[in-house]
């Protein structure tokens, strides 16, 4: 869903601590593009950034540069900086990426990670499937970051690491609404059960397989909830 050119999304605000302001503000924006506080098409007006935020003009265009190199913002001409929009296409790509790097991510973990991870990797998974019941969308996105954070350590991979750390901000955008389509969240649990027993099991290619068809089996949810729509995310009628 589109918000209008006139809304003004509201964020956390700016505190003194060690953090330097630039980087709260990009924080803020960005925990708050993930999570579709902001939804696509967004604009986001320097001066009102500024005054929400209580920093200076300058701070805000630092932070909305690394925005757009990480493509989560986009300049539009005529327009200014808006949330940038991903289209289906955009989608397919990224999910073949997802699914590649988690993969690769658990077959590593399996060859590499200590007893002491494997155990962390389960708790986190029991918080992602108590929260499926209980939690709100927000909290069970903290829930599985959590997950993949102990997934992606226990790897041992610091390059695969940063590259799934890439994508995750534009993977979250897209979690948060698979998480919405009413029982997606228990199997996406019961998918994440059985790598976590592929896992255990040490079965390094068997835990790479199911990753894999975990992501794919999202990457579908998605593109059905998109066809049932019949539109791009930027609110298009499906023609560009």
């Amino acid at each position: 869903m589109d918000a209008s050119a006139d809304s003004k999304p509201v964020f956390g605000s700016i505190t003194r601590q060690s953090a330097p302001a630039r980087q709260q503000v990009l924080d803020l924006l960005r925990s708050a593009i993930a999570e579709g506080t902001i939804a696509p098409n967004t604009r986001l007006v320097e001066h009102e950034l500024c005054e929400q935020f209580g920093v200076s003009r300058t701070t805000v265009r630092e932070a909305l540069r690394e925005l757009e190199a990480e493509r989560l913002v986009s300049s539009v001409p005529g327009k200014g900086v808006v949330v940038t929009a991903l289209a289906p296409e955009d989608v397919v790509d990224l999910y073949q990426v997802r699914a590649s790097l988690e993969g690769l991510a658990a077959r590593l973990f399996v060859e590499n990670a200590p007893d002491s991870l494997l155990e962390q990797l389960a708790t986190a998974l029991s918080h992602v499937t108590e929260l499926a019941q209980t939690g709100t969308s927000a909290t069970s996105l903290v829930a599985k970051d959590e997950f993949y954070e102990v997934l992606f350590r226990g790897a041992g991979n610091r390059v695969l690491r940063d590259l799934g750390a890439t994508i995750e901000t534009r993977v979250r955008q897209l979690r948060t609404r698979t998480l919405r389509r009413p029982g997606r969240p228990e199997e996406s649990c019961k998918e994440l059960e059985a790598v976590m027993e592929a896992i255990r099991r040490r079965d390094a290619d068997l835990a790479e397989r199911r990753c894999r068809e975990h992501v794919e089996s999202a990457g579908r949810v998605l593109k059905e909830m998109l066809a049932s729509e019949g539109m791009h995310f930027d609110g298009s009628d499906g023609k560009r």
